[in-house]
C-alpha cells in the first residue's frame, strides 16, 4: 500500500473507501423507510380496528332509531337510549365533521320521537331519520377515505 501512495496511485484507496461509505448510507435510509412504512401500517391498522368500533356502533343506533319509527303503536323512546353507544374518533377533520353531524342527527331523531305522539311525529321521524342515513353514508365515506379503501 505504501508503493501505491509513493508511486502516486493513492486514488485507489477512494475505491473501497466509496463502496463502504455508500453501503453504510444505503443501509440507513433503507432501514429509515422500513420503518416508516412499517409505522404507516401499524398507524392504519389502529385506525381500522377504532373506525370498525365506530361505524358499527352507529350503524346499530341507526337501526334501532329505524325500529322506534317503525313501531305501530308508536311507544316512547327509551329514557336512557341505551342503543346509542357514545362514539369519539380521532381522525381527520372531515372523519371528524362527519362523525359530530351523524351524532347531532341522531340527537334530533331522538328529540322528535320522544317530543310528538302522533302520526306527524312518524313523518317527521322519518324524515329526519333519511337525513341521518344520508350523513351515516358520508361518514362511511370518510373513513374509507382515510384509511385509503377503494371500490
Amino acid at each position: 500500500m505504501d508503493d501505491l501512495i509513493r508511486q502516486g496511485q493513492w486514488w485507489w484507496l477512494l475505491v473501497p473507501l466509496g463502496t463502504g461509505l455508500f453501503a453504510l448510507i444505503g443501509s440507513w435510509v433503507g432501514s429509515t423507510l422500513g420503518k416508516a412504512t412499517e409505522h404507516w401500517q401499524w398507524l392504519r391498522n389502529e385506525k381500522q380496528k377504532e373506525y370498525v368500533a365506530a361505524v358499527g356502533s352507529l350503524s346499530a343506533a341507526v337501526d334501532a332509531l329505524a325500529a322506534l319509527i317503525q313501531e305501530k303503536p308508536a311507544r316512547d323512546v327509551p329514557e336512557d337510549s341505551s342503543f346509542i353507544t357514545p362514539v369519539n374518533v380521532l381522525g381527520p377533520n372531515r372523519v371528524k365533521k362527519a362523525m359530530r353531524t351523524v351524532m347531532s342527527d341522531i340527537q334530533a331523531c331522538l328529540s322528535i320521537l320522544s317530543q310528538q305522539q302522533s302520526e306527524k311525529r312518524t313523518a317527521d321521524a322519518q324524515a329526519a331519520h333519511d337525513i341521518l342515513v344520508k350523513n351515516y353514508d358520508s361518514f362511511v365515506e370518510a373513513v374509507r377515505r382515510d384509511l385509503g379503501v377503494k371500490d
